[in-house]
C-alpha cells in the first residue's frame, strides 16, 4: 500500500489500490485567491504564488502532486499567443479578475489558401509574422532576444519552484498547460 505521495500516485497509474486517492489539482487560479494575492502576481511572480500555495495547503491540508498551468507564466503567454490573451493586470485588464482567451479567428480563407499552395512550412513564416504584429517587441532582433531572455528567466524560476516542492515531497505531475486559440479548420 502507498504511504508517500510519489507511490500513492504510482500505484494509481498502475491500478493498484493506493491508500487514498491521490490529490494532484490544478490549483494556480484557486491558490492564488485564496492566499491572498491577485490572479496578476499569479502569472507574473512565482514566489509569490508559492507563498499563496504554501498557505492554502497550510490551511486546507496536503496534496500528493501539484500542477501549475500559468504560475509565473505571464510573460510567455504575452509572446507566443497569436491572440493575446487577457491577461490580469496587463492593458487595463483588472489586476484581479477573471482569465481568458479571447476566441476570434486569427486567420481567414485568404490565409488557408496561401499556406495551402505554399505548403505548410510556410506556416511558421506566417505564424511569426502574426507575432510580431500582436508583439511589436519581437519585431526586431534585439527585443526578440530581450523578450525570450525574460521567458528563459521565468522558466527557469518555474523550474526551481518544482524542485522545491519536489524536495517537500509533493510530485510535480505535468508539464505546463499551454494551449492558444485554435485555428479555425
Amino acid at each position: 500500500m502507498a504511504t508517500i505521495a510519489g507511490e500513492r500516485i504510482q500505484a494509481a497509474i498502475g491500478l493498484r489500490k493506493p491508500d487514498r486517492v491521490p490529490v494532484v489539482p490544478m490549483i494556480d487560479f484557486f491558490a492564488s485567491r485564496y492566499g491572498g494575492i491577485t490572479q496578476e502576481e499569479m502569472f507574473f511572480d512565482i514566489r509569490r504564488f508559492e507563498a499563496a500555495l504554501q498557505g492554502t495547503l497550510h490551511a486546507l491540508g496536503p496534496i500528493d502532486g501539484v500542477r501549475f498551468s500559468y504560475a509565473g507564466m505571464g510573460r510567455f503567454l504575452l509572446a507566443t499567443s497569436p491572440v493575446p490573451p487577457r491577461l490580469l493586470g496587463v492593458g487595463g485588464v483588472a489586476a484581479d479578475g477573471l482569465f481568458r482567451y479571447v476566441e476570434e479567428s486569427i486567420m481567414g480563407p485568404a490565409g488557408y489558401r496561401e499556406i495551402g499552395q505554399s505548403g505548410f512550412l510556410r506556416f511558421p513564416l506566417w505564424f511569426f509574422g502574426k507575432l510580431k504584429i500582436n508583439h511589436p517587441e519581437l519585431a526586431n532582433m534585439a527585443g526578440f532576444v530581450r523578450s525570450m531572455g525574460g521567458i528563459a528567466a521565468d522558466f527557469a524560476r518555474e523550474r526551481r519552484s518544482e524542485w522545491g516542492w519536489r524536495k517537500r515531497g509533493v510530485g510535480f505531475m505535468v508539464g505546463l498547460n499551454l494551449c492558444t486559440p485554435p485555428l479555425e479548420f
